[in-house]
């Protein structure tokens, strides 16, 4: 090969590097939450909700690669729990309902507020005695951060309340 063929080979080796770096760090990763039960965005009827009492609400983020070209993470929530209800009526989590907004603290910082509620309905069995169950749930959602820097949120789950921070870059 030529000295003429070899560097024209490099440059265009050395271009498609770059390309692929900056495709890489520029492009948005796909995020597809999944949840153990259908997650609503709408309140309803939900008569049960005296009877769930969440005990746990843990935070785990599952992907955050946030920079200038990207402001979305997925993040992980698990809820758990117990509740119940009259004999004969087994109480089961059907729905979760999640809340997303933007709120100022005390201190006029904003921060992300999500309000997670397990949606209990109850359904006819004759084995039931009225006993505690427990519930174990995972509900994943995409996440948008706020500004550069530190994002603080706070999940809210019943009485359960866990904080977290995505960092975005410039």
């Amino acid at each position: 090969m030529c000295k003429k063929c070899s560097i024209q080979m490099s440059k265009n080796l050395v271009t498609i590097f770059i390309i692929n770096c900056a495709c890489g760090c520029l492009a948005q990763p796909i995020l597809c939450p999944s949840s153990d039960v259908e997650v609503i965005s709408s309140i309803g009827s939900w008569a049960q909700q005296n009877s769930v009492k969440v005990d746990e609400v843990t935070v785990e983020i599952i992907s955050a690669r946030l920079n200038w070209a990207n402001d979305r993470a997925l993040v992980r929530f698990r809820i758990r729990g117990t509740m119940w209800d009259d004999k004969f009526l087994r109480p089961r989590i059907t729905r979760v309902f999640v809340s997303q907004r933007f709120g100022k603290s005390n201190f006029g910082k904003l921060y992300g507020d999500i309000q997670i509620i397990p949606v209990c309905q109850s359904r006819a069995d004759n084995r039931y005695g009225g006993e505690p169950v427990s519930f174990d749930l995972m509900v994943e959602q995409i996440i948008h951060s706020l500004d550069w820097g530190e994002n603080r949120y706070q999940v809210v789950a019943g009485e359960c309340h866990e904080e977290f921070i995505l960092y975005q870059e410039k």
